[in-house]
């Protein structure tokens, strides 16, 4: 059958055709005009990815030769999609993390793991602990990290990294779901009128309905154990341990503090410092915005007042000489607020254990006094770390440039084998090419 063009279609009423031809007429116009939406919508997606798109690191593929630092920088400014079998676009995330490895600073990150465990939660696992003693679970741990796999993209180099990240993160998030699926149960049981809805023999009658009657069972029986009840009220007591007169807390939520330092870096064009993160975490936003330092708890008022009381009996009562960061009185602060073990308040885990190999602080007089001829010579040094840094960056940028103009396509431009850990200097650049001889 012929139909008509689009072009001298006219309105159907003022066709005299029959019945049968007005009906494949208007068909037509509408497999059309959804074939010509469909074709902009996959030309739109492909204008703005590349040809090859990664799928993100696998374990059974082999890896090929590459430059992977150059990858990686193409890798991350890409904001593309992977086709699906439905011929739809998914958005790829890179993956990042943290420094100790504990954890993605991606929100979606913790997302698609918490996705993964209620869509299918087909094994009695509730702390990840019990991974390396059930073997026949590994199956069920790798499909959880295919599913984080086709969400996210990185270099093929960090695969192992990114597993064990993985992994620290997934342990995290365990536990967590577990939480929020019995704090779910006690909600429905307490809206239902019940009393002693907080009891497990209460709650356990109203089952989430993504977890199967064989593991909510298991679950029962884990949370109804010896082991479990005296692990738990001892985390309670820990939670709830007053310290300077306040329970601590902080403004953060379910977000990283890393997830914050990005924020604010990008916000300020600079990194934050960890006087700025730290107010940013622990004076609430409407507080802030009114220009009041209300802070949510007793530890941090006391924390801020220590640190800045001794930058002051440090560097005098003018602020403007004040460094933005000083370790050693950070670390004095705060280790001295309560028996939190090795642990810093307002900084990391690996912050601390990196700042305490290159320093002898680690409590309130354990420290030896710096003196202020000392602290100067410290910013000098830091000063001219940081100029030598800027030079190293300019030095790089030009051999870059000559090399890319050059022709040179040998992956030169992503690896840079000279710098502040190597003495030897650049190599000089290749001679120019020799004339060609007269042709006559």
């Amino acid at each position: 059958m012929t139909f008509l063009k689009m072009s001298t279609l006219v309105p159907l009423k003022d066709l005299h055709l029959d019945l049968h031809l007005k009906i494949s007429v208007w068909i037509e116009m509408r497999r059309m005009k959804s074939t010509a939406r469909r074709q902009k919508t996959v030309a739109a997606s492909f204008s703005s990815s590349e040809e090859d798109v990664s799928l993100g690191a696998d374990h059974s593929e082999e890896s090929t030769p590459t430059c992977d630092a150059a990858s990686s920088s193409a890798v991350s400014q890409r904001k593309s999609g992977v086709p699906s079998q439905r011929g739809q676009f998914t958005r790829k995330y890179q993956a990042q993390w943290k420094d100790d490895l504990s954890m993605f600073t991606n929100i979606e990150a913790a997302r698609t793991i918490t996705l993964a465990f209620k869509s299918s939660m087909e094994i009695p696992l509730f702390q990840w602990s019990q991974v390396s003693k059930h073997p026949e679970w590994k199956p069920n741990i790798d499909a959880w990290f295919k599913r984080f796999q086709n969400k996210f993209e990185w270099d093929r180099a960090d695969n192992n990294v990114v597993r064990r990240v993985w992994e620290n993160h997934a342990a995290t998030r365990l536990r967590d779901f577990w939480y929020d699926t019995q704090k779910k149960s006690k909600r429905h049981a307490r809206d239902n009128g019940l009393e002693g809805w907080n009891e497990v023999a209460v709650w356990q009658e109203f089952k989430p309905p993504f977890i199967s009657g064989e593991i909510w069972t298991a679950y029962i029986e884990h949370v109804t154990s010896e082991r479990f009840s005296r692990r738990s009220q001892s985390g309670a007591d820990n939670r709830n341990r007053q310290i300077y007169g306040s329970v601590t807390t902080h403004t953060s939520g379910s977000v990283p503090f890393s997830a914050h330092a990005e924020r604010m870096a990008a916000s300020l064009g600079r990194e934050p410092s960890p006087m700025e993160l730290f107010l940013e975490t622990h004076v609430r936003s409407q507080d802030r915005q009114k220009g009041v330092q209300q802070f949510v708890d007793n530890r941090a008022h006391h924390f801020v007042e220590t640190y800045n009381s001794r930058l002051r009996e440090r560097y005098g009562d003018n602020p403007s000489t004040h460094p933005d960061f000083d370790p050693d009185l950070w670390m004095e602060a705060g280790s001295s607020g309560g028996p939190d073990k090795n642990r810093v308040y307002g900084l990391s885990n690996t912050t601390a254990d990196n700042l305490r190999s290159t320093r002898s602080v680690s409590t309130v007089g354990s420290s030896p006094s710096v003196s202020n001829t000392q602290s100067e010579e410290f910013i000098a040094l830091k000063q001219q770390y940081q100029q030598l840094s800027m030079n190293y960056d300019e030095l790089r940028q030009i051999v870059m440039e000559m090399r890319s103009k050059m022709g040179d396509d040998t992956c030169a431009a992503s690896f840079w084998p000279y710098g502040p850990g190597n003495n030897q200097p650049p190599p000089p650049p290749p001679p120019p090419p020799s004339p060609a001889p007269p042709l006559f």
